[in-house]
């Protein structure tokens, strides 16, 4: 049995996708079972244009929207919003039984559908292979809404006329974790702003390799999978590609080789200074504000991630061992919080957010 190359997987003699096989038995019926893993299968008329999909999206955070209601109208929740561009509009609604689902996976842990939508074409119908790409932004762009791992899953036609068709994908979806992030506790209504600019820099195939990147480092951080020490790298990982990209690369505020001259934490300065970004340590993290010899934000947050990195004496044993468990969480949060700040100004978003350092709504105009 070959674990390596993948086989074509056939349904009454047509082709669905490919897979692994990676084991094989008899049952107690005498039936032989074949066990694997397939990332992509299409069941359907894959060549049949459609002219819009059906979706679902597990474990996504709670938004507030536009007025929804089941077929009946008997239950209406603010639990719809939308965002498009030139070709397709996409409309995400929240489930309208949200609230016992939330609970349940804050109970249980795991993976639940807690929104539907559907993607529409504006101008002509599209094949199935048309969205691959376009499902992988949107997954994207629903990484940087969510602050967290989540996708458009089973892509599903709902044309009358000829045999549905259903596009299952394999996406990296986290399983429920308590986080926060900009968004929580947020009104969206027509996002398509913000999305027509993530549009244009996915459509670049360098701006592409940057949000993706930044993205993975963002998600994984605040999720924590790395644990506090771990992600506080990961985050700093993801302001320094920042400061590269938006700095350096795009603004020309400063040329490489004056960039390489700066300290990690000028270098966060400097960036603060772009975003309109208060360098002083929240009030509310007063453990990380005790740390000795911190001037700042940036300084303190650079202090810990280098004493995790960098293991001479002086940063493991005489700093970062005196450093509290609470104070490295809280350094986490404002490194976070650095780094949604850039989200929301590279992708020029305007309206209320959750600052996740302060603890309270801002709003950006």
């Amino acid at each position: 049995m070959d674990h390596l190359h993948p086989l074509e997987l056939l349904i009454n003699g047509k082709s669905v996708g490919t897979g692994h096989l990676y084991h094989r038995h008899w049952n107690e019926n005498k039936t032989c079972v074949f066990e694997g893993h397939s990332f992509h299968l299409v069941f359907g008329p894959s060549d049949v244009p459609v002219t819009e999909l059906h979706f679902s999206i597990p474990n996504m955070r709670e938004f507030y929207g536009a007025l929804i209601g089941d077929h009946e109208g008997q239950k209406l929740q603010d639990g719809r919003f939308f965002f498009e561009d030139e070709n397709y509009k996409v409309i995400i609604d929240k489930a309208l039984d949200f609230k016992e689902i939330w609970q349940a996976l804050r109970t249980k842990g795991g993976f639940m559908i807690t929104y539907g939508g559907h993607i529409v074409a504006k101008k002509k119908a599209f094949l199935i292979s048309d969205m691959e790409d376009y499902s992988y932004a949107v997954a994207h762009f629903l990484y940087f809404l969510s602050g967290q791992r989540t996708a458009p899953l089973f892509l599903k036609s709902v044309q009358k006329e000829c045999d549905q068709l259903l596009d299952v994908r394999a996406h990296d979806i986290q399983p429920y974790k308590l986080t926060y992030c900009w968004s929580d506790f947020q009104y969206f209504d027509d996002l398509s702003l913000v999305w027509l600019r993530f549009r244009a820099l996915w459509l670049d195939k360098g701006d592409r390799d940057f949000l993706i990147t930044l993205l993975h480092w963002y998600v994984e951080a605040n999720a924590g999978t790395a644990y506090i020490d771990g992600s506080i790298i990961l985050a700093q990982a993801a302001i320094e590609l920042i400061f590269n990209w938006l700095i350096v690369e795009k603004k020309a505020l400063l040329t490489k080789k004056a960039a390489k001259k700066l300290n990690a934490d000028e270098k966060i300065r400097k960036l603060l200074v772009l975003l309109n970004e208060d360098k002083a340590i929240p009030a509310r993290f007063s453990e990380l504000a005790q740390l000795p010899n911190i001037t700042d934000g940036p300084h303190a947050f650079v202090a810990i991630r280098n004493a995790l990195v960098h293991a001479d004496e002086h940063k493991r044993v005489q700093f970062l061992m005196s450093v509290k468990g609470e104070a490295k969480y809280q350094a986490l949060k404002l490194g976070i919080a650095y780094i949604e700040a850039s989200l929301l100004y590279i992708l020029e978003y305007k309206g209320r957010y959750f600052h996740t350092a302060l603890g309270q709504n801002k709003e950006l105009i």
